[in-house]
């Protein structure tokens, strides 16, 4: 909200619908807001919050809404605590991320993060894990960061600010923690997956057209009303905090696990595609540009409909062709026997047991 000024018009993110001040009002947060702009204020004997307009649409009172709340905070903290304390929790997600790709690219320096390969029994899931959660910092906190920081300014506005802090962080951890789940589900059917080829021996071309059936089986997803719903949820953050809140620092593990849950709902099958097409990390860092373009491009279809153009069309190709498979191109230019390259259904890594 300006401090010195009225603001004669507001562009909703959401909705896209240009608010302009009502017949007798000065600007539109007299006319839509919870509080009215500045000026009023100073030349207002009291300024107690407004009631909430229930004649325009509830996106936009919740946008407007909280806009207006959360604007006069950062306004009234610049360049002080608030601001301060927002910087801070970008300046750790993004340092968290770039740590996490840090040890991607150095623990897997040919390019390849195999994450099918066999070390000792008793630590083969905690190692997975632990590489699935390092993924999920380095893919997913900067595509969360919008939430995450919105979440923070709501906070900061309705408590303290170590409090706000506090619960942000319980938000972060809520939401990697559902990720950490989603892993164990992954290594789940990792097992199944290399017990099922192991059993029926699938020559590497079949193998191939198994990864193709689950590319075309990932981009069909992307146009399901399940992967929109998700996808709004994740776009949208002032819709979804002011949607789904709870107080205190349960309701921020609460909030956290929810919008995990959406988040997962909305790119589970971008990660099952990467066992098909290798765990390396410029597939990696393929799949993380997708979901940020996902979230944050202006058209909200377009991105989802692109990645499913795209998925079902190479699927098909590889299904038609195992050949162009990046894991049976990459056997064939290693000049490999075929009879020598048993592996898990598309992942190309595992060695066969005989």
């Amino acid at each position: 909200m300006p401090t010195d000024a009225c603001q004669l018009s507001y562009d909703c993110r959401s909705c896209g619908e240009r608010l302009k001040p009502k017949a007798g009002d000065c600007c539109v947060f007299c006319s839509y807001g919870t509080m009215p702009c500045a000026p009023t204020q100073l030349n207002r004997s009291h300024s107690a919050p407004r009631k909430d307009p229930h004649h325009l649409p509830g996106i936009v009172r919740i946008a407007v809404a909280f806009r207006a709340i959360g604007d006069t905070a950062l306004d009234k903290a610049q360049p002080g605590p608030l601001r301060l304390e927002h910087n801070v929790i970008l300046v750790l997600l993004l340092a968290f991320a770039a740590a996490a790709w840090a040890v991607l690219v150095w623990q897997h320096g040919d390019g390849t993060m195999d994450m099918t390969m066999v070390p000792p029994i008793g630590l083969r899931a905690p190692l997975f894990l632990a590489s699935w959660v390092i993924m999920m910092v380095a893919m997913m906190f900067p595509t969360a960061m919008p939430m995450i920081l919105t979440f923070h300014n709501v906070q900061a506005v309705k408590y303290r600010l170590d409090d706000a802090f506090v619960s942000t962080w319980v938000f972060v951890g809520a939401y990697l923690l559902v990720w950490a789940l989603a892993g164990i589900a992954a290594y789940a059917g990792l097992l199944a997956a290399e017990t099922a080829a192991a059993r029926a021996t699938l020559t590497p071309a079949v193998e191939a057209q198994v990864g193709g059936v689950i590319l075309m089986i990932a981009g069909i997803y992307q146009l399901t009303p399940l992967k929109e719903l998700c996808l709004s949820k994740c776009r949208t953050p002032i819709r979804f905090i002011m949607m789904s809140w709870r107080d205190g620092t349960v309701g921020a593990f609460r909030m956290g696990l929810l919008h995990g849950i959406y988040c997962l709902g909305c790119c589970w099958l971008l990660f099952v595609i990467l066992f098909p097409l290798g765990m390396n990390v410029g597939t990696m860092a393929a799949v993380t540009l997708i979901i940020l373009a996902e979230k944050m491009l202006p058209w909200p279809r377009l991105m989802p409909h692109a990645a499913a153009a795209a998925l079902v069309l190479y699927g098909a190709l590889v299904i038609a062709s195992s050949q162009l498979h990046p894991i049976v191109k990459k056997d064939r230019s290693a000049g490999m026997p075929a009879e020598m390259q048993m592996k898990m259904p598309g992942s190309g890594s595992a060695p066969a047991m005989k």
